[in-house]
């Protein structure tokens, strides 16, 4: 709840200006976080590729998955969520 509400602070500052940048947004954070965890997992803590990609496995109980889903598609859906003027 603390990312959205975070997310939600960020976009109304800086809000996109179509949809397609709101999606491109959510798929930039996505890739960062990504990134940022293989190379936590994988460079720093020496962990196997293994052990890195359980910490996704929705099935046994992991939700981080969950979380990275909600992270990618959350600028799209704060953006589509805010009325817009029409054009006239």
């Amino acid at each position: 709840m603390l990312i959205g509400a975070f997310i939600w602070v960020v976009l109304r500052r800086w809000p996109p200006s179509s949809r397609r940048e709101a999606i491109a947004i959510g798929l930039v954070w996505l890739f960062l976080t990504i990134a940022f965890e293989c190379f936590m997992g994988l460079v720093l803590l020496q962990r196997p590729v293994a052990q890195v990609l359980a910490d996704y496995n929705v099935f046994a109980g992991r939700v981080w998955l969950l979380f990275l889903l909600w992270l990618a598609g959350a600028p799209w859906l704060f953006f589509a969520s805010v009325p817009r003027p029409s054009p006239e």
